[in-house]
């Protein structure tokens, strides 16, 4: 990705009045969005052990990410769910 195309929409994303507002406030949601679209951009090149770091992060924070599991099961992706579960009991407790 060529830097000029990524940094004008990141300044328009961190300039709009509701991103300022969530990060006032302290909201996780931008976090969280991060690390799903690390792990998804991780996941399509094949990086399991780094997808599943990411995710089991971001699994930590929310549970709801945990629905990406179901995903990763149908597509047997083993390795992966190891490393996205081991992540998560690693950080939640």
């Amino acid at each position: 990705m060529d830097k000029k195309s990524f940094l004008f929409p990141a300044i328009m994303q961190l300039t709009f009045f509701p991103t300022i507002a969530t990060m006032a406030e302290g909201q996780i949601t931008l976090l969280i969005l991060l690390l799903v679209l690390a792990g998804w951009s991780a996941s399509r090149k094949g990086a399991d052990r780094v997808t599943g770091l990411i995710f089991g992060i971001a699994l930590s924070l929310n549970l709801f990410t945990g629905l990406l599991l179901i995903f990763f099961l149908i597509g047997q992706r083993w390795k992966l769910l190891a490393w996205d579960v081991g992540t998560f009991l690693t950080t939640s407790f």
